[in-house]
């Protein structure tokens, strides 16, 4: 099971590589720059032929060979690079005829023939070759081979690879202006497989994360679903308890006379908290204002500020509303002629039972 989703996972990550790759080709213009020996360094020529005014070098140093100036080598970057050879540094060499059903093999052919026809070791040839039909008609075809020397380039090919260019070849150009150069591959593909390793690299992690964000998501969301199903829960089951226990007084047996009575009696015997406030604004004088009022367990306390505290308790003893006014608390005498703050308190009057 395991095997046939990694499976399925690599093949839908390399599809999306190849779709990227494909998309960047479309899209992209990929330009070929040459070196082209000049002394004793190389110019950077571009594809309409002009060539830069100043001259890549090789220089040593701790970890190898590298080009100067840093800012024209920079220019090489992801760039696809073609290093003209001299003629005095290919080799080209035709084969013996051979027939025509041997296309399909001649990779190995070619490989293997490379013993016979370059003088250098088989592992350290750079090669390429044409086919083309006999002249002689024989359904025949002719095999050149143009090959050089790894070992030859190899300080070069190292600058160069440090570089990360997108591909580098060995171009060998022909003595008439008209002809085809021919290019000798020098990796054999593998600049572009370690990009698309890379790219590959990039997209599988492009995917991990949006896989661990919506994963992540999925989980928040499931867990706040899960605890405000819980609180539901607890709510509907509190709410059916209270149900059933008002259900249940309430069958416990019908309320009688006397239990309205008391029910109209505490009705009556408490007072209204906005009676009480009109009463004691009636009863208190223009000069007085109050700041806090508080009523609780049938008593009415406030804190003010009046211009003639003394006459405060008579005023509020007259009123129907309230009996057995008295200061809980100091008065304290304000600046400037403002008055005094004073602590009253009061109890409130039952209201009196409209009579049937």
């Amino acid at each position: 099971m395991f095997g046939s989703l990694g499976s399925a996972i690599a093949w839908f990550v390399d599809g999306l590589v190849d779709a990227w790759i494909a998309a960047a080709s479309r899209l992209g213009r990929r330009q070929r720059v040459a070196l082209v020996r000049t002394g004793d360094g190389y110019s950077v020529e571009q594809q309409d032929g002009r060539q830069s005014k100043d001259v890549l070098r090789l220089e040593a140093g701790e970890n190898g060979r590298y080009l100067v100036p840093d800012k024209l080598a920079a220019g090489l970057r992801d760039r696809d690079v073609d290093l003209v050879l001299a003629p005095d540094e290919v080799l080209v060499r035709t084969l013996d005829p051979l027939p025509g059903e041997s296309r399909q093999y001649l990779d190995s052919i070619v490989h293997h023939q490379l013993e016979r026809v370059a003088p250098w070791r088989t592992d350290d040839v750079l090669h390429t070759y044409r086919v083309a039909p006999d002249e002689r008609g024989n359904d025949r075809i002719l095999v050149t081979v143009i090959a050089t020397t790894r070992s030859l380039h190899a300080q070069l090919l190292e600058a160069l690879s440090a570089l990360r260019p997108r591909e580098i070849r060995l171009l060998c150009r022909g003595e008439d202006a008209g002809s085809e150069p021919i290019a000798i591959p020098v990796d054999n593909g593998a600049a572009a497989a370690a990009r698309r390793i890379r790219l590959r690299r990039h997209v599988a992690a492009v995917i991990s994360l949006l896989l661990l964000a919506i994963v992540g998501g999925a989980s928040f969301l499931g867990w706040t679903l899960y605890q405000t199903e819980t609180e539901l829960a607890v709510v509907a089951d509190r709410m059916a308890e209270q149900r059933k226990r008002l259900i249940a007084e309430r069958r416990a047996g019908p309320a009688t006379d006397q239990d309205l009575k008391s029910m109209v009696d505490r009705r009556w015997n408490t007072p209204y908290a906005v009676l009480a406030i009109d009463s004691l604004a009636k009863a208190l004088p223009d000069n007085t204002w109050l700041s806090e009022i508080r009523i609780s367990e049938g008593k009415i306390r406030m804190v003010g500020i009046s211009k003639d505290v003394p006459g405060l308790v008579p005023l509020i003893e007259a009123s129907p509303s309230f009996a057995g006014a008295t200061f809980y608390a100091p008065t304290a005498r304000l600046p400037d002629g403002q008055g005094d703050r004073f602590h009253l308190e009061a109890r409130l009057k039952p209201i009196e039972r409209p009579k049937p």
